[in-house]
Formats: C-alpha cells, structure tokens, sequence
C-alpha cells in the first residue's frame, strides 16, 4: 500500500462531503471553494456553468463510474 492511499482515501471523503461543506459556507467561503474548483465559469441567469479543476474532474469522473462512489459525490 501506497503512503499516498490514505491521503488519496482522505481526499475523496473531503470531496463527497463538499456539497454539506458548501452549504454550511459563508459567502466568502462559498466563493473559495467554487474559485478553488471550477473554471471556465459563466453565470447565466441565474445558473452558474462550470468546469471542474484538474484533478477534481477526474476524481469525478472516476467516482461516476462502477466502484460505488457514484452515490456519494454529487456533481
């Protein structure tokens, strides 16, 4: 096992706990944790689009898939 595996597990537990961490956020907070994410952002209306930073995209991407994260990080 890696040294890096708990802090790839540790990781993944922060990002499926993003939407909780959101909420909870202040505006300042809010707008760091969406600066610290996303790119390419466009507001239209009132729909914010987005995409996701690397390596956050990928860490999506995988948790879409087959290994049962799928249900736990919502995008």
């Amino acid at each position: 096992m890696s040294r890096l595996d708990p802090v790839g597990s540790k990781l993944i537990e922060l990002i499926a706990q993003a939407p909780q961490i959101f909420e909870r956020a202040d505006t300042e907070q809010r707008r760091e944790l969406v600066g610290l994410l996303t790119s390419n952002r466009v507001l239209k209306g009132r729909m914010l689009e987005f995409e996701l930073r690397k390596p956050f995209d990928a860490l999506v991407s995988a948790a879409n898939c087959e290994n049962g994260w799928g249900a736990r990080i919502r995008t």
